[in-house]
C-alpha cells in the first residue's frame, strides 16, 4: 500500500528493464489535512509560511546627540609619503614599471577629508511552516503540555548583535506522532526500482547471451553478468520487491511539528561625501577618525552635524529603515560617522601631468593613468 503522493504503477507482468539513470521518487509531505489545528498558526503549509507582523510597540528613539561644534581635520600626506605609497602600489600591480616613482615630480598635493556616514538597522524576521521526521520514540510535546505560544512570543535570543544569523527551532505544544502518510505504517514500500517484481532484464545481453567479436568473427556466448539467465536480481531490494521506508527511516511514524524560522538581519546603508574625482566606494574599506557614535532600539538623526549633507542623509536614511522593514521587528539601531583623509597628488613624468589619491589611515594609492604600465608581460624597470 502507497499514499497517493507516491502512488507506484501496478506490479507489471513482465521484468522491467535495468536502467542505471532512473532516479528514486523523492518523499513528499504528509496531506495538509492530516496536521492538527493550532491556534495562531492558521493556513500553515510544508513550506515557509510568512507571520503576521510582529505586534506594535512603543517606540523608544535615542535623545537627539549632542554633536557639539566638530571641525574636519585634514592632515595631507608629505612628498615621501606619497611616493612610499605610490611605490607599495605600484609593486602589487603585475608590469607596473617602477622608474616613475623615482623619477616624478610633484606638483601638488590638495588635502581633503572624506565624510563616511553609516546607518545599521538590525531586525527580526520570523517564518513557520509544518515539518516532520521520522519518530524515535522519545516523548512528544503536544497539546496535551498546554496551548501553543503565539510566533512572536516565544523568546529567541541573538548570537550576536548587528550580525547576520539564523535559528531554527520547535514550537512548544505543536508536535504530534502520525502513522507515516508514505508506507501507513508498514515500515517498507515496493521497491521503485523493479516495482516490485525483485528482478530486472539484464542489460548487458540479450536473452542471457551476447555477441563476442574473437579471432576475426563473432561468437554467441553466455553472459557473465546474469549468468545466461537474461534476468539480474534488483540490487536496490535485493529481489524481494521491498525497500525501508525512506520517509519514515522504516519505522512507520512520523514526529509532524511546526518549526519557526528566526532570521535576524544587518541592515546597513551609507551616505558618502567627498568632493575629489576619488571614487566614493573605496572609502567605506579603509580606516578613518570616528567623530560621532550612537546606539539605540532606535536612533534619532543627526540635526546639529556641521556638514548640512550629512544631516540630510541622516534624516532620510532614517525615515528610510523605519519603514522598510515590512513583517520585521527593529531590534537595535546604531549609526557613526568617520571622517577619512584624502590627498589629490598631482605629478608630471616625462613632461606629461598625472594625478593619484591616496586615501585612509592606511594610505592606500587610488590611480588609473600611471605612465608605466603594460600587459603584454614585458618587464618594465
Amino acid at each position: 500500500m502507497y499514499g497517493t503522493n507516491q502512488q507506484l504503477p501496478d506490479i507489471p507482468n513482465e521484468d522491467l528493464h535495468e536502467n542505471a539513470n532512473q532516479q528514486e521518487p523523492v518523499p513528499t509531505a504528509p496531506p495538509i489535512s492530516n496536521m492538527d489545528a493550532v491556534a495562531g498558526y492558521d493556513n500553515m503549509q510544508f513550506t515557509n509560511f510568512a507571520l503576521p507582523p510582529p505586534p506594535a510597540y512603543q517606540d523608544i528613539i535615542g535623545a537627539p546627540p549632542q554633536q557639539g561644534d566638530m571641525q574636519p581635520v585634514v592632515p595631507a600626506v608629505s612628498e615621501e609619503q606619497a611616493r612610499q605609497a605610490l611605490a607599495q602600489y605600484v609593486s602589487s600591480k603585475c608590469c607596473y614599471g617602477s622608474r616613475a616613482v623615482r623619477d616624478l615630480v610633484f606638483t601638488n598635493i590638495s588635502p581633503s577629508t572624506a565624510i563616511h556616514y553609516q546607518l545599521e538597522t538590525f531586525t527580526e524576521g520570523r517564518q513557520a511552516s509544518w515539518t516532520y521526521e521520522p519518530y524515535n520514540g522519545l516523548p512528544i510535546d503536544g497539546p496535551q503540555n498546554g496551548p501553543a505560544p503565539q510566533p512572536w512570543d516565544i523568546a529567541v535570543n541573538p548570537p550576536a548583535m548587528f550580525k547576520n544569523s539564523s535559528s531554527r527551532l520547535e514550537v512548544p505544544h505543536t508536535a504530534s506522532v502520525k502513522t507515516c502518510h508514505s508506507c501507513l505504517g508498514s515500515c517498507t514500500k515496493r521497491c521503485w526500482k523493479c516495482h516490485g517484481r525483485g528482478n530486472l532484464l539484464c542489460g548487458s545481453c540479450v536473452n542471457g547471451h551476447c555477441n563476442v567479436y574473437r579471432d576475426g568473427r563473432n561468437h554467441r556466448e553466455r553472459c557473465h553478468a546474469c549468468f545466461g539467465s537474461g534476468r539480474k536480481r534488483c540490487y536496490k531490494c535485493n529481489g524481494t520487491g521491498l525497500c525501508p521506508c525512506e520517509t519514515c527511516a522504516a519505522r512507520g511514524t512520523l514526529k509532524c511539528y511546526i518549526l519557526l524560522v528566526v532570521t535576524w538581519t544587518n541592515n546597513v546603508s551609507d551616505h558618502i561625501m567627498e568632493r575629489t574625482a576619488l571614487p566614493d566606494h573605496l572609502i567605506k574599506g579603509v580606516s578613518g577618525k570616528t567623530v560621532f557614535q550612537a546606539e539605540h532600539q532606535q536612533v534619532a538623526p543627526l540635526v546639529t552635524f556641521f556638514e548640512g549633507e550629512i544631516n540630510t542623509a541622516s534624516q532620510r536614511l532614517v525615515q528610510q529603515h523605519a519603514t522598510q522593514f515590512t513583517g520585521q521587528r527593529i531590534l537595535r539601531q546604531r549609526h557613526v560617522v568617520r571622517m577619512v583623509p584624502v590627498s589629490e597628488v598631482a605629478y608630471t613624468y616625462n613632461n606629461n601631468s598625472h594625478t593619484f589619491w591616496v586615501y585612509g589611515d592606511e594610505n592606500r594609492v587610488y590611480e588609473e593613468d600611471y605612465p608605466l604600465k603594460c600587459c603584454c608581460g614585458c618587464t618594465i624597470l
